[in-house]
């Protein structure tokens, strides 16, 4: 076995896992995203890969409005939305482009600022 298959037999458990454990939080529903946007990039037709690019938009969405300074959320929808217009074409492609880029810019600001605050602690 490969490493290839090796990840994502990983990614697949993960992927179970965490539908299994429907919790309100962001931190898992940005995860579930992550894995199912992974998914994709294996995925047998371009039909079942529009599909699980969607799957994972809706669980980054939810990790949003469940948390909208977590940084990594921002992060993957950043990278979700470059992938759903990516699959509908370059019209799409440019009128997503501010909102790719908005989210990276609030991925960017939050992580500064979250990272200031933690290393004031390890300082403390």
């Amino acid at each position: 076995m490969g490493h290839s298959n090796n990840y994502n037999v990983r990614t697949l458990a993960l992927y179970v896992a965490c539908k299994l454990q429907e919790k309100p939080e962001a931190e898992l529903h940005w995860r579930l995203a992550r894995v199912t946007y992974e998914l994709s990039k294996g995925a047998e037709s371009s039909q079942r890969k529009a599909e699980l690019v969607e799957e994972a938009f809706g669980s980054v969405q939810r990790a949003l409005e469940i948390d909208d300074s977590n940084f990594a959320a921002h992060k993957w929808m950043a990278i979700i939305l470059n992938q759903i217009s990516t699959l509908k074409g370059t019209k799409e492609q440019i009128t997503q482009s501010y909102n790719v880029r908005h989210h990276m810019d609030v991925c960017d600001l939050v992580n500064s600022l979250y990272g200031s605050v933690t290393l004031e602690f390890d300082i403390l």
